[in-house]
Parts: C-alpha cells; sequence; structure tokens
C-alpha cells in the first residue's frame, strides 16, 4: 500500500481530482440551497416582512392542492381496463360470451325476451314444476347480473378502488402513507427556511457539516424552550401516528380499547419514532438541512435526545388522548345533542382532536373529517 502512489502516480492523482470536484459539488449544493432559503426567507421585500406566517399559508394551500392531485391521479384507471376486469369476473362464474362483447339488453334465449331486463322473479308461463322454475329463476338472475350497464358496474369499482387508495385494503397503504409523511416534511422544512438561524447554515460542505452535526448528539436538554420540546414535537408526533392510522384498515376500525386498538398504535408509535428519527438526523433532516448541533448554544448541544424520545411517545399518547375525546366527548356526547353535519360538531371535532384535523388536511380531506362515519 506504501508504494501504490509510486507504481500509480496517476491514478493518485486522479483520485485528487475526483475528490476536489465532488467537494465544488457539495459547495454549490448547499449555496444553492442557502439561495432557495434567501428568497422566500426573511428580506427586504415587504410580502415577506410580515413575518414567516405567509410561507406556511402558501405551504398550506399547496399542501391541500398537491393531496387533492394525488387521491385523484390514483383513482383514476383507463374505462378499457375496467371492461377488461369485468369482463373477467363474469367469465369466472359463467361460461357465457363476454358482457362486453353483447349489446346491452340483448337475452340469448329468443326474440321475445330482448330489450330490457327482467326481474330475479319473472318465469314464464309454461314453467309449472318447482325444479324447473328454481333453475328459471336462478338461470335468469344470472343473466341479470351480467346484463347490468357496464357504467353502473364500473362506478361501484371505482367507489371501491377510492376506498383502497383510502387504505380500506387489508394491506397497509405505502403509497398514501408516504405521500402524506413527505407533504408534512416540505411544510416543516418550508417554515425552517425562512429561519435566519437555518440560513446561516446552507453554505458550507453538505456531507461532511451533515456528518459533524450528527457526532454532536448528546445529553437531554437541546436548549430549546418548554413549549417547543413539550408541545410542539409531541404534536408533530400526533401528527405522524394519525398519519398511520389512516392508512391502515386495522388500526382505523379497531374498537377503541381492544387488543386491535392497542397493537395498532403501538405499530403508529414505530411509525412515529422512524419518522421522528429521520426528521433530526436522516438525509432530510435539522441535522443536514442548516446544520442543528454542528455549534453549542447556551452551552448545549442542540442535537439532544429529548426530540428523539419525546417526539414518539408523547406522540402516540396525543393520538390515544384525541381518540378517547372522540369516542366519549364528540360521538357520545356533542354528536347526541347536534346533527353530525351541524357546525358545531365540525368545529368541535376540529378543535378539540388537532392533529388527526391536521392529517385530515395531509390526505385531501376536510378537517372535521372521521373515518368511522
Amino acid at each position: 500500500m506504501r508504494n501504490l502512489p509510486r507504481k500509480y502516480p496517476h491514478s493518485v492523482s486522479l483520485l485528487a481530482k475526483v475528490r476536489d470536484h465532488g467537494d465544488r459539488v457539495e459547495m454549490s449544493f448547499s449555496q444553492s440551497l442557502q439561495q432557495v432559503a434567501s428568497t422566500i426567507g426573511p428580506s427586504g421585500r415587504q410580502f415577506l416582512n410580515a413575518g414567516p406566517w405567509m410561507p406556511c399559508v402558501l405551504a398550506a394551500l399547496l399542501v391541500c392542492l398537491l393531496s387533492t392531485v394525488i387521491n385523484t391521479a390514483a383513482q383514476t384507471r383507463p374505462i378499457g381496463m375496467q371492461q377488461r376486469e369485468l369482463s373477467f369476473q363474469i367469465n369466472s362464474v359463467s361460461n357465457d360470451p363476454p358482457a362486453d362483447k353483447i349489446p346491452y339488453g340483448q337475452a340469448d334465449i329468443g326474440s321475445d325476451e330482448l330489450f330490457g331486463r327482467r326481474p330475479d322473479g319473472y318465469i314464464p308461463p309454461d314453467l309449472h314444476s318447482g325444479s324447473v322454475a328454481d333453475d328459471a329463476v336462478q338461470t335468469f338472475g344470472r343473466h341479470n347480473e351480467w346484463r347490468e350497464p357496464l357504467a353502473k358496474q364500473n362506478s361501484d369499482k371505482a367507489k371501491n378502488k377510492k376506498e383502497d387508495i383510502d387504505g380500506d385494503s387489508e394491506n397497509f397503504n405505502w403509497n398514501g402513507a408516504m405521500a402524506q409523511s413527505f407533504i408534512f416534511l416540505g411544510i416543516q422544512h418550508s417554515f425552517r427556511l425562512t429561519q435566519s438561524r437555518t440560513q446561516r447554515e446552507l453554505g458550507g460542505p453538505f456531507f461532511k457539516d451533515w456528518g459533524r452535526s450528527v457526532k454532536h448528539l448528546r445529553g437531554w436538554d437541546d436548549g430549546d424552550s418548554a413549549f417547543i420540546n413539550y408541545i410542539a414535537h409531541p404534536l408533530q408526533g400526533g401528527v405522524t401516528g394519525r398519519i398511520f392510522v389512516n392508512n391502515s384498515k386495522i388500526a382505523r376500525n379497531a374498537k377503541f380499547g381492544s387488543s386491535d386498538y392497542w397493537e395498532s398504535r403501538l405499530k403508529a408509535f414505530v411509525w412515529s419514532a422512524a419518522w421522528s428519527t429521520q426528521f433530526e438526523l436522516g438525509p432530510f433532516s435539522e441535522a443536514s438541512i442548516g446544520n442543528v448541533g454542528l455549534h453549542m448554544k447556551n452551552g448545549k448541544s442542540p442535537m439532544a435526545f429529548v426530540d428523539l424520545v419525546i417526539t414518539p411517545t408523547t406522540g402516540t399518547a396525543v393520538v390515544i388522548l384525541e381518540d378517547t375525546v372522540d369516542n366519549y366527548i364528540l360521538k357520545n356526547w356533542i354528536e347526541r345533542k347536534f346533527r353530525s353535519d351541524s357546525f358545531f360538531v365540525k368545529a368541535f371535532r376540529s378543535l378539540l382532536t388537532p392533529t388527526t384535523a391536521f392529517s385530515n388536511i395531509l390526505r385531501g380531506k376536510p378537517p372535521w373529517k372521521r373515518n368511522d362515519r
């Protein structure tokens, strides 16, 4: 190994050039990120000097638009695909020709049976025996089933597909959960980029500063206020835990207090813990974007264990607390006094269960939406 530079001098110079080029690319990326942050952050423009709330409002509107587009695109399928699936289901239980190959109303038992759907109980007058009549009823019922207009059956399939997109299938809805999680992550980082302390740390080498920030993880107190550590972060964990619940049929339909309920909330805790770790230390985190932990603050490391522990644990407690409020206060008390579609019910649902309301917005639904009613 010591003789490599003597034997291969050109390879050493090539590696040095590659390393220098990587450093330049890294610096260019950090400077571009700093330029974007300075564009949307505090500046001489009066529009942005109104405070950081304006970018947050724009981000919220963008979230609603993106979630609506994602849900609409996921529910859309070509009509030809729906017809082929319908024809396959019909042929799997019948030996008749495909339904989409025969005109609507066209019967195959005679010219007197053309045009129109026959009732299931219709029996020709020349059939009097019980066994023959029963066979006729079953036959006519089977024909009536596949004589239904394709438009109605396609509409039912589209409705079932919409339920599947919302996580109504037995499998976990990974696409919806990941999309909603990244939208939430984008909102938080958009707000952080408006802060001057975040912008100051965007000019250095991206990967090196990220690594140094992660290495400074130590202690419990990160120097933030009690409001941020013990109120804001629990609400953040509540939103991420609710994202898991909204995209899991078992978690969403579990009866409050049952074994399925507690098992699903434990899984929501794991999901929230993974999301919190990524937000603090991952590639799209406070450590990588803004380099939280790179410098000491008030004699303490801003990268501490408090957020990694408080966010998923108390966040899961927030999820359970909101389930309790929804089950005992909203469902069994307030909604018995007012109509479920009244303004008071919608307002109480949105105010008493804030993380549920916000997670509904992330999936393109009204804040007062409830999965079971």
